[in-house]
């Protein structure tokens, strides 16, 4: 590992494709950092085996695997279709609160609030997009709507609407599942069809009620979530820009726009940011990528995300193992011709009077000016490390924790190798046992040069409030 080591995280969705312990083994040697379960597919069995294989097979290569749960969400689908048909455009569709069999005249949707709150002359996409309705009028429990553009329609496909609907953010199922994910305690917790903050709280209230701790991450795939993107990321310590259904909802070419704005604000709050949805979905087929593709994740990595996702590339392709090595590729490269010193100076606008934040920042301008090889922090919360990550550093960032938890969660976060401490027991026992993890982490050298934070008052969270440079001998 040198200063050039990948700093952009992988996360791989792992399903039919990747569940096996071969494959496991081979996407985390690749360099899988975290683990992406969708709720949406599987059992709480097939999760549970999985997961088991995943947290035998790094112990086994000595390594350590973030685990991301996606939730559900109330994601609108249309029924049961007794055989794919074609709707033209022009024709009526009749959409129904009730279960029915669908022809291609008449079929039912999930929710009773689609049908109870939509409105003449608003729109229905179905397929991503691929079919176009609109309401022409309402009757009791059904929609009578028009074609606008047509196609083949099947089974439980899904529905985007660009109308507000006043949808719960938890559903049963997602509760059912946020409890499964506190028992096998994972990592990150991602909330499907964010519309404002308080989906979030609601979120957390659930999580803290079953006396858990699990970090929270908003997908923005939402029309209003874009609207509302400050409050979100404040109340989030993530986002997920989902650009699937984002790319429905909104004008498709308005999304590279909306990328770019979300992961500088991100960074500005210090909070992770991953970009996702079809970044190799040629791979799924194809073993080599389309140079559009390649284009897609370097953009990503030149905005600066903290991860890019995999998603059907890893749960269902054909190669998922090549999916992984093509991004990790990709994003190696990349890295190697961004001046992260450079830009640096750009981000001083950020710092705010907060004690933990300018630390950070000055942390990081006295690792680009001594040219140091690693920047440490002692973390109890792993707040301060994904605040010095924020500012993307020019060296990597060993994170230093006591706790289990907080090392996992870390494995998300741009640049940062998190390593497992004994806690401390005063703030000079701090500071050696920072050295000594730099020296064991084989991330420097003989007399390099290290900058360490950590808090005077040792193993009490957000006390950071000091910086140390060292020579290693």
């Amino acid at each position: 590992m040198t200063n050039h080591m990948r700093r952009t995280k992988i996360i791989a969705t792992v399903g039919p494709a990747s569940n096996d312990a071969k494959t496991l083994k081979q996407l985390i040697s690749e360099g899988v950092d975290v683990f992406r379960f969708n709720l949406s597919h599987g059992t709480h069995p097939q999760h549970k085996k999985t997961l088991t294989a995943i947290r035998k097979i790094s112990k086994e290569l000595n390594t350590d695997v973030g685990i991301l749960f996606d939730l559900t969400g109330q994601k609108l689908r249309i029924g049961k279709m007794k055989k794919p048909v074609e709707i033209k455009r022009g024709q009526e569709i009749t959409l129904t609160k009730n279960k029915v069999i669908g022809t291609s005249s008449r079929i039912s949707v999930n929710h009773n609030y689609l049908v109870k709150e939509l409105s003449k002359g608003d729109k229905v996409l179905i397929d991503e997009g691929r079919i176009e309705l609109k309401v022409k009028r309402k009757r009791p429990g059904e929609l009578l709507c028009t074609v606008k553009q047509g196609g083949v329609l099947s089974s439980d496909k899904g529905i985007n609407v660009t109308a507000p609907l006043s949808v719960k953010p938890l559903t049963k199922k997602d509760r059912e599942d946020i409890k499964f994910a506190i028992e096998n305690k994972v990592d990150w917790l991602a909330l499907s069809f964010v519309r404002h903050k308080s989906d979030m709280a609601s979120l957390k209230t659930f999580i803290k009620r079953n006396k858990a701790h699990c970090a929270v991450m908003a997908k923005i795939e939402k029309k209003e979530a874009v609207a509302n993107i400050d409050e979100i990321i404040e109340a989030s310590d993530g986002i997920m820009i989902a650009r699937g259904d984002l790319g429905v909802e909104m004008p498709v070419e308005d999304v590279p726009l909306i990328q770019k704005t979300i992961i500088e604000k991100c960074m500005q709050k210090g909070k992770a940011v991953v970009t996702a949805t079809q970044m190799l979905e040629s791979m799924i087929n194809n073993r080599r990528p389309t140079r559009a593709e390649v284009n897609d994740i370097a953009n990503a990595i030149f905005d600066q995300s903290d991860a890019v996702m995999l998603s059907a590339e890893t749960a269902a392709g054909k190669y998922p193992v090549a999916a992984v090595k093509t991004m990790a590729k990709v994003a190696g490269k990349t890295e190697s011709a961004i001046d992260y010193a450079w830009m640096l100076r750009d981000k001083e606008a950020w710092v705010s009077a907060d004690i933990t934040d300018a630390i950070s920042f000055a942390s990081c301008e006295l690792v680009r000016d001594l040219d140091a090889t690693l920047l440490v922090t002692s973390t109890q919360s792993g707040a301060t490390a994904a605040r010095v990550a924020a500012y993307r550093p020019p060296a990597p960032i060993l994170a230093a924790t006591p706790d289990k938890r907080v090392l996992n969660r870390l494995k998300l976060i741009f640049g940062v190798v998190p390593c497992l401490i004994d806690p401390s027991k005063n703030i000079n026992d701090m500071l050696a046992k920072a050295k000594q993890a730099a020296k064991q982490s084989s991330l420097v050298r003989k007399n390099d040069k290290i900058v360490i934070t950590a808090g005077a008052l040792v193993n009490v969270v957000g006390t950071t409030n000091l910086i140390k440079v060292e020579t290693i001998d």
